[in-house]
């Protein structure tokens, strides 16, 4: 179960065992349990097989608190004392801080279309390096190759935008409505989106057709309609030029 992330888990407890980096040294074994616990929890999170669970469990919190958050955004966007004292409350309770904490770790490990393109590109470029590594080793021990670590079928650009359509733009539209200062993500992906979609129709040796482009500039627009249904108003710009 969660095989990478159990690894993590071991490889940080090693690295903290050493006298020099024993940052826990002076706890006693209560709380160091405990934060021990939290730690393992959030890490074990990171998961990709959690993350549907996790976008749902984001959607349901908004469901049932649609008032609150709705309030709270109006707040944060009219420049209002924000957070308000009532979420602040509601975002303290154990079930709420537990997941709260989950999400923003596995948030952050998944962040890097939310970022500006120059450091997107590059981490795609390392992340896609170490797939390909991956599928040299599947092919060496005749396994099936996984779907992305083919380097000869891989097309970054593409592989990116579907990243961004299926994995990220759905946490980061169910993450902005429960924690509305995370919005511009939202922004940042749908413009990474389209740059990477400029980058295909440029950088591919075999050009895609017409028919080709207009199908993946609908899947952007489509992102682009979800996040102003929610209330935030993408620009357009680049999907009209």
């Amino acid at each position: 179960m969660s095989v990478l992330e159990n690894m993590h888990c071991s490889k940080l407890f090693q690295i903290l065992a050493l006298e020099e980096n024993n940052l826990f040294s002076e706890l006693n074994q209560v709380i160091y349990s405990h934060i021990r616990h939290i730690i393992v929890d959030s890490i074990i999170a990171t998961d990709f097989a959690q993350h549907t669970g996790m976008v749902k469990e984001f959607e349901s919190m908004y469901g049932v608190n649609a008032e609150l958050f709705d309030t709270a955004d109006e707040m944060y966007m009219n420049t209002e004392e924000f957070p308000p004292r009532e979420l602040m409350e509601y975002f303290k309770t154990p079930d709420v801080k537990k997941t709260l904490r989950t999400v923003l770790l596995h948030f952050a490990d998944i962040s890097n279309p939310m970022k500006p393109f120059p450091v997107a590109e590059r981490w795609a470029e390392l992340v896609l390096k170490e797939f390909a590594l991956q599928g040299e080793e599947e092919k060496a021990l005749g396994i099936p190759v996984g779907p992305l670590n083919d380097k000869k079928t891989v097309n970054m650009p593409l592989s990116q935008i579907g990243f961004i359509e299926f994995v990220v733009a759905p946490l980061a539209l169910a993450m902005a409505r429960v924690l509305p200062p995370v919005w511009f993500t939202n922004q940042m992906i749908i413009d990474n989106a389209n740059i990477w979609m400029d980058r295909w129709i440029e950088d591919t040796l075999l050009k895609p057709s017409l028919e080709e482009q207009v199908s993946v500039r609908e899947r952007i627009h489509k992102m682009v309609q979800r996040t102003e249904q929610r209330g935030f108003t993408a620009t357009m710009a680049q999907m009209e030029s």
